[in-house]
């Protein structure tokens, strides 16, 4: 997948997302823009591409952009390309979230509030909304579970459903039509200092050194034990293993596994096969 040059970055970018909103003004404003209901102080903590992987669970996740406030965590993403199944991708993201705040020795209550955001530049949810605000509730609709929600933005629905975070979702969208927001002319021009900053600029560069390094891993290691002595289980652990490597350098699940599909000269359909088998596939330590 073609990377960008660093001076093309926009906000829609994971990188410049994840550099821009490490500054605890910008991260509280915009929290305060998505949710103007909800009391957020000021953010204490804002840590950048942060995973979580607890050894019992199958699948650790990175956060995009981890903060924290009293009792109210946040994990805020950027979706520029469209993901299949990405509220699920939410709901592991909160699951991880939810057992980060606690301590092995703690009970189980939950204590405060547990945010994912995800910031779409395209319509994922297809109601007509700017914003949708999920919370767990019984099939009567009350009894809302007020500490675990789900925000997805649709950023280029122009519904004004949720008008405090409408000029944010309109800059993400085309990056130029609200200047006479004060916030986003802040985000903008933190957008452009940290072009001319040196040190990002590095860090973009390992960034994507690393992203290539973890690809070509993953699919050196997929060939080779896809490949071994032309067994049906190895084909399909080498397929399953390059399609990881391939979401965790970035791309979405179509993407990797058409990318998967031209590699082992599969079709896409037999791919997704295959990571839908994962659990009868995969070594037992590997699943």
């Amino acid at each position: 997948m073609e990377r960008k040059p660093y001076s093309e970055l926009t906000i829609i970018d994971n990188f410049m997302f994840t550099e821009v909103f490490r500054d605890e003004t910008l991260m509280t404003e915009l929290l305060r823009r998505v949710l103007p209901e909800e009391e957020i102080g000021r953010q204490k903590i804002v840590i950048k591409e942060m995973t979580v992987s607890p050894v019992y669970l199958k699948r650790g996740v990175r956060f995009d952009v981890y903060s924290e406030e009293g009792t109210h965590l946040f994990d805020v993403e950027m979706q520029a390309g469209i993901q299949e199944n990405l509220f699920d991708r939410a709901i592991v993201n909160l699951s991880n979230l939810i057992v980060h705040s606690k301590n092995p020795s703690e009970p189980f209550q939950l204590k405060g509030k547990f945010f994912v955001i995800f910031f779409c530049a395209y319509d994922e949810t297809k109601t007509g909304r700017l914003m949708e605000h999920y919370t767990f509730k019984n099939e009567n609709g009350t009894d809302d579970m007020e500490q675990a929600h789900i925000i997805i933005v649709n950023c280029p629905v122009k519904a004004e459903d949720h008008p405090s975070i409408r000029p944010f979702a309109d800059y993400v969208t085309d990056g130029t039509n609200t200047m006479d927001d004060p916030f986003v002319r802040e985000v903008e021009s933190a957008v452009q200092l940290k072009k001319k900053d040196r040190e990002a600029e590095d860090r973009y560069m390992n960034y994507e050194y690393e992203l290539y390094c973890a690809k070509k891993e993953g699919i050196e290691e997929g060939r080779k034990e896809g490949r071994k002595e032309g067994i049906r289980d190895g084909e399909s652990i080498g397929m399953i293993r390059m399609y990881d490597a391939f979401l965790e350098i970035g791309m979405n699940e179509e993407e990797s596994a058409a990318k998967t599909a031209g590699a082992f000269r599969k079709t896409i359909p037999e791919v997704l096969q295959a990571v839908a088998e994962r659990e009868s596939i995969l070594p037992e330590s590997d699943s």
